[in-house]
């Protein structure tokens, strides 16, 4: 997903995840995103930047 997102020019990809005590938050952490800060619907706006 990353290396299809640089090829098309985007600098960053995001997620949205239900903070929720068994939800994916640990995982997306794991893999390089990170909360902006923001949310939508109740849900967590990640993001990973693409070097």
């Amino acid at each position: 997903m990353c290396a299809e997102a640089r090829r098309r020019g985007q600098r960053r990809i995001t997620v949205l995840w239900v903070p929720h005590a068994n939800g994916p938050e640990q995982f997306y952490l794991r893999v390089g995103f990170r909360p902006t800060g923001k949310t939508l619907h109740g849900q967590v706006l990640g993001e990973r930047l693409l070097t």
